[in-house]
């Protein structure tokens, strides 16, 4: 364990897009930022970003990697069979619990990322509440740590949603995938977003046939149905946001130029490819990065 982990990025907040499967392309970026020392301070993960965040903080790169290439090889991890039995298709159970343990697929040493200084949010969404995160206050304990970002990523139909100290949760990203606020809030006006949609992408608005499904599937949750029918509004309104801040020097989007796996894709070639796409994005673009970040630790604001 490495006892002696230190950041050297305090200004500048970041922001870890979801997406499932599409975070093999934040890996590769993620693993450029590690491979040149960037280690910032506070981290925002929603979603598979979630997923993301742990591993960045614990800076295990391989991990970060397998994550979202090799695992999808495991029979445990995914299922058509466990989905059409209603038990979700990404099996969560086992992704987030033994896969994680000493010996399996996903472990590493959580001791690296309780070593982390870091602040960081999970972000999830709570039934009832309404979206929510945790920080790094709230766990010290792998498991509850894990429960955490199962909570976070428990994307309503592929997953069954997560029971956790009486509450029932759902993905954080059910009302809006990039929470900007949440920085805001902490009092962040510089941030770096890693996307895993292209950058002109505009979410649209439910199709009937999805819309029937989630009414179906949450009917007596007139929250939570509201919450998904207005996700495209909030999320659309975040990247102008994200946007305009751009112009003004205050936020970085790194986005991948083109998308083609889905976020359940099980499509080996296909997610090797995207991680090679964050990859190479994230060697063009690093010294920029870098620049950019550094330019946020000399304002005296």
């Amino acid at each position: 364990m490495d006892k002696e982990k230190k950041n050297n990025i305090f200004k500048t907040a970041l922001l870890i897009e979801g997406g499932g499967m599409r975070c093999a392309f934040s890996a590769g970026i993620l693993n450029c930022l590690l491979e040149e020392g960037i280690y910032i301070n506070y981290v925002i993960g929603i979603s598979a970003g979630s997923s993301c965040l742990v591993n960045y903080l614990a800076r295990r790169p391989e991990i970060m990697k397998k994550c979202f290439t090799d695992f999808v090889t495991d029979p445990n991890a995914m299922s058509w069979r466990s989905f059409f039995k209603g038990g979700g298709y990404m099996q969560s159970d086992y992704i987030y619990g033994q896969a994680c343990q000493p010996g399996g697929p996903l472990h590493i040493d959580f001791d690296d990322f309780f070593a982390n200084p870091a602040s960081y949010r999970i972000v999830a969404y709570e039934e009832k509440q309404g979206p929510m995160f945790w920080t790094e206050k709230d766990s010290r304990d792998p498991e509850d740590l894990m429960m955490k970002v199962r909570a976070s990523s428990s994307l309503p139909l592929f997953m069954p949603p997560t029971h956790y100290q009486g509450k029932t949760y759902y993905d954080g990203g059910i009302n809006n995938g990039l929470p900007i606020d949440i920085a805001f809030d902490d009092g962040f006006d510089r941030i770096l977003v890693i996307r895993t949609k292209t950058r002109n992408y505009v979410r649209p608005p439910l199709n009937p046939l999805r819309q029937s499904i989630l009414r179906r599937n949450f009917r007596g949750n007139e929250k939570i149905q509201e919450a998904l029918f207005s996700r495209y509004k909030n999320y659309n309104q975040s990247v102008e946001i994200i946007k305009l801040m751009e112009k003004e020097n205050k936020a970085l989007m790194v986005c991948p130029e083109i998308m083609e796996v889905s976020n359940h894709d099980r499509d080996l070639d296909a997610l090797n490819k995207t991680y090679a796409h964050g990859l190479d994005i994230g060697k063009r673009e690093v010294g920029r990065i870098k620049t950019w970040l550094e330019e946020g630790e000399k304002d005296e604001k």
